[in-house]
């Protein structure tokens, strides 16, 4: 059947203030992050802040998409207040929120893959460095992909606040027994293995990516293990959290055809925050720029100086034990980041793994500071 809406001009404003201000909020969250790491040559060379750098660009573009909202819906779009666009910039809308909506999350899901390439490969970051053009090519495929062939089918429509894939009127075709004016008529087989499957796989990728991980290392060194098991689960309980709201809105109306405002304002405003939950797991996770701390302390020694004009010893640690990080951070921060690496004392567990079976064709060389 088709999907009934019914939403006051209260609600209506609601749908459309409330995630603008998220999504302002976010933008200024992922604009920082690039920021950050375009102005560090140290954050530049290495594979977690560039993909953290592809994920805050994507992060951007969405939260664009989500200011232009409702106003780039058809003019005269019955259940969206403030419509005032035409089929051509709906039609915008849709492409640019597909590519956006599934970048996003598929950069966030590879750095799991990166952890296990750190952890497994003690951080020779040699011995995987040709991998990291294929995630940047892999994420932008399928969106890219998909959002091509919605546009070639006419996919792109008015939903609840703004335009994504849809027909017209919405809930048509299948075996609802009302014939879509626009937009293909098997539209659920759409959103169930074009929308709804990929979801549901980079929620799966990572999730079975961080547990390998966690079993291998185990059966390795069982000390190390926790920190892995803490790490990958900070990483996994925001994947879910940011998703989860949007997952249950889409269910209830594409699956059930059903409603719900509260759900559909909640799941609006916590996706548009999501710059702001990616600068939460950036900042726990990545290690400190050692020249943007010798601005703060004279007790850096000059060693990292020499790394950073190098800009080829990505992965290896950096004595920036002298350096002081804000008490939010430093409290957050794990003794040693599978995701970026960091300096580690000499009786951590970390350092004794790290080290351990060593070729001598890997020993660190010129300037970079050993494990």
């Amino acid at each position: 059947m088709s999907v009934t809406l019914e939403i006051s001009p209260l609600e209506q404003k609601l749908l459309n203030i409330l995630p603008r201000i998220a999504a302002s909020i976010s933008f200024c969250c992922a604009s920082h992050m690039t920021y950050t790491i375009l102005k560090s040559r140290y954050y530049r060379s290495r594979i977690y802040h560039r993909l953290i750098l592809g994920c805050s660009i994507y992060i951007i573009i969405l939260n664009m998409v989500t200011f232009w909202g409702s106003a780039a819906a058809p003019a005269g779009t019955s259940h969206i207040s403030g419509a005032k666009g035409t089929i051509a910039t709906c039609s915008a809308e849709g492409f640019l929120y597909q590519v956006a909506v599934f970048i996003v999350p598929l950069y966030y899901a590879a750095l799991s893959c990166l952890s296990y390439l750190h952890v497994t490969n003690k951080f020779k970051i040699e011995r995987f460095m040709w991998i990291e053009k294929w995630l940047h090519l892999g994420v932008h495929s399928y969106p890219l992909g998909s959002a091509i062939y919605f546009l070639s089918i006419d996919a792109y429509n008015p939903i609840i606040t703004s335009c994504w894939v849809a027909s017209v009127p919405l809930g048509c075709g299948g075996g609802s027994g009302e014939i879509c004016t626009r937009g293909p008529d098997n539209i659920g087989d759409l959103h169930l293995y074009m929308l709804g499957l990929p979801n549901i796989l980079i929620a799966l990728g990572p999730t079975i990516i961080i547990m390998s991980l966690y079993i291998k290392v185990r059966r390795q060194n069982a000390r190390i293990s926790s920190s892995i098991a803490k790490q990958g689960l900070t990483l996994l309980l925001m994947l879910y959290w940011t998703y989860l709201f949007r997952w249950i809105d889409a269910a209830m109306i594409f699956g059930g055809g059903e409603h719900s405002h509260v759900i559909t304002l909640i799941a609006n405003i916590n996706g548009a925050l999501i710059g702001v939950w990616v600068s939460i797991i950036y900042r726990i996770f990545r290690s400190d720029d050692p020249l943007m701390h010798s601005a703060h302390s004279n007790n850096i020694t000059e060693q990292p100086s020499k790394q950073q004009n190098k800009g080829d010893c990505e992965g290896k640690a950096i004595d920036t034990t002298k350096a002081k990080p804000g008490p939010v951070v430093k409290m957050c921060k794990p003794e040693f980041s599978i995701f970026d690496g960091n300096n580690i004392p000499d009786d951590s567990p970390w350092q004794s793994y790290l080290s351990e079976g060593i070729d001598l064709e890997y020993e660190e060389e010129e300037d970079c500071v050993q494990f």
